[in-house]
């Protein structure tokens, strides 16, 4: 099952017209009722012409964050950077504005040797041990959500992951 708003509206819709279709068939509404529905059904189909997650390219903006104590270089690159271009792409997720960013704290192990094409490292001062670059992450991730950017996150740390998933149901299922 999509989970795109905008094909399941499609979805919706195409399940809107098999049912007044069935009802139709059956006899089951009059006729006054029946041409009222497929009078809306005609608008909707009308209005939802080519609506799909796929015209939304040139208005999203994404942002992949990638947590580069837990994921190396070599590993994002041999790994990740392709399936997450074409997941991206595939689902209407990159745009002009799109934002790889990866983080490290500075003086940590992997801070120095963090180089890819197209990905800006962020360096945080501090210990590695307070998780300096989790703090960083979780902050601008929530950040940019809040402005209608979708987000990536590519990690290991299973505890990274709960904590943004903690936050962002906070924010967006809580908040009133």
């Amino acid at each position: 099952m999509s989970n795109n708003y905008k094909d399941n509206a499609q979805d919706d819709l195409k399940e809107l017209e098999t049912a007044i279709n069935g009802l139709k068939t059956s006899g089951g509404i009059k006729a006054g009722a029946l041409t009222k529905y497929e009078g809306i059904l005609d608008e909707l189909k009308e209005k939802m012409k080519g609506y799909s997650h796929k015209d939304q390219n040139s208005k999203m903006k994404t942002c992949i964050f990638i947590d580069a104590e837990n994921i190396s270089v070599s590993e994002y690159e041999s790994k990740y950077k392709k399936k997450i271009r074409k997941f991206a792409k595939n689902h209407g997720l990159l745009s002009e504005d799109s934002e790889v960013r990866a983080y490290a704290v500075e003086g940590g192990p992997t801070g120095k040797t963090w180089k890819s094409d197209g990905v800006s490292m962020k360096m945080i001062p501090g210990d590695p041990r307070k998780n300096k670059a989790d703090n960083q992450i979780v902050k601008e991730l929530i950040d940019k959500a809040d402005k209608g950017i979708i987000c990536l996150l590519v990690t290991h740390d299973k505890g990274l992951q709960t904590r943004i998933n903690t936050e962002l149901r906070d924010v967006y299922i809580f908040d009133e």
